[in-house]
């Protein structure tokens, strides 16, 4: 794949975009100063003395009835056209915005807006036409969307990805919670592969029958099996169901996963199938104190640990 570096300008989310909006356009309400009303039309405008919070005005005012005439006596044409684009939904008025990368934002609100993809394809740029899809593909939970995208990778600059076709799978398909998503992930190793995306839908839905679905991963370091022990310990511990802790092949995972469930459930009971004897103890000890049953410090094996058991649950 290829890695593309973030760029300035376009590539923001949503929330960056709606609220650059609103600050450029004085959509947030007139907080800033004090006029007789809110303002509902452009004559309430001419009433504000101060200049620049007059043409602020006018784009709130534009925005609210459409009319773009009024962008032309606002601090901000741009902005404004953008306001009132994505306000009356009319993808005629981006084309008035002047600067490149704003008039992307204008499609890529639009998109948004209207649930509509069409309108990615009018941004210019590979970065600016992915983050458009990917957002449409998340805010309708559709991941027909994603398969628009192209496999570069848009990073932070520091390893982190902020969107790619396989980041925008995973996360599909933990909002619509179906497994079957990560059946179109193609990454083998990092946060947004088949595999991650197996154990966390796994962990979201408690099925694990998704951790079955887990194949042999390009990971050299963890591996399969290392992969389905997380995926069994997360369902296990979600849906608090201590026979998935057998499906579990590492011994210390396995220890962790009935100790988990123990505390979870204040079921001492679990405790006694911990196989090593210091987080057996532990295990004894943390239900212990949680639930103030001294008779459950006679279990601890170690004499200083079992001593401090009682004396905790005593003050």
């Amino acid at each position: 794949m290829i890695i593309l570096k973030k760029q300035s300008g376009f590539a923001l989310p949503i929330v960056i975009l709606i609220a650059v909006v609103l600050i450029v356009a004085g959509g947030a309400g007139y907080y800033f100063y004090k006029i007789p009303k809110t303002p509902e039309i452009p004559e309430d405008c001419e009433k504000i003395t101060d200049d620049y919070k007059k043409k602020q005005c006018y784009i709130d005012i534009a925005i609210k009835t459409g009319d773009i005439s009024l962008c032309e006596k606002t601090i901000d044409e741009d902005g404004c056209y953008i306001g009132v684009a994505i306000g009356i939904k009319d993808s005629s008025l981006c084309e008035k915005v002047t600067e490149s990368y704003r008039k992307n934002m204008c499609y890529n609100g639009l998109a948004i807006e209207t649930q509509n993809s069409s309108h990615c394809e009018k941004v210019t740029g590979i970065e600016g036409k992915d983050t458009c899809y990917f957002n449409v593909a998340q805010e309708t939970g559709d991941s027909s969307h994603c398969e628009k995208m192209t496999d570069v990778i848009q990073d932070d600059g520091f390893g982190h990805v902020l969107f790619s076709k396989d980041k925008c799978y995973v996360e599909i398909a933990l909002k619509t919670k179906d497994g079957g998503q990560c059946e179109k992930v193609t990454a083998d190793t990092g946060l947004f592969s088949y595999n991650v995306c197996y154990v966390k839908v796994a962990a979201e839905t408690g099925d694990s029958s998704l951790c079955e679905k887990i194949t042999d991963t390009g990971d050299k370091i963890l591996g399969k099996e290392w992969y389905k022990n997380w995926c069994y310990s997360d369902v296990a511990l979600g849906i608090k169901d201590s026979s998935l802790c057998e499906k579990v092949t590492d011994s210390a995972k396995k220890d962790k996963c009935y100790s988990d469930i123990a505390l979870e459930t204040k079921d001492d009971s679990l405790c006694q199938k911990v196989s090593d004897s210091a987080k057996k103890d532990g295990c004894y000890f943390e239900i212990a104190l949680a639930t103030k049953d001294t008779s459950l410090c006679e279990k601890i094996k170690n004499s200083v640990f079992r001593d401090r058991c009682y004396t905790y649950i005593a003050r």
